[in-house]
């Protein structure tokens, strides 16, 4: 990977290619070179420093960005409001 290539991996990648680490079937290098995931990431997500995504058993959620403020409902209801308001039906 180049190094300007920021957040260009899947993380279905990385989960394979943490799991092939961990089971021992390939070294380190060779995961990232393989899976096309960037080594210093690849050493983050084995030693489960990872606090959501693929460092948790949810493997679904994207690993780049940050994690919201609001639970999810609450952020959800907040979209509602707002695309009414887009719609010309105002807040009373």
């Amino acid at each position: 990977m180049s190094k300007h290539e920021y957040g260009k991996w899947r993380a279905e990648d990385m989960a394979q290619a943490t799991d092939e680490y961990k089971e021992g079937k390939l070294r380190l290098n060779e995961c990232a070179r393989q899976y096309n995931v960037p080594k210093c990431k690849l050493i983050i997500h084995v030693s489960s420093e990872v606090k959501r995504g693929i460092g948790l058993c949810e493997r679904t959620q994207p690993v780049n960005g940050r994690q919201t403020d609001l639970p999810p409902d609450v952020e959800k209801e907040l979209e509602d409001i707002l695309k009414l308001e887009d719609h010309m039906f105002d807040l009373s």
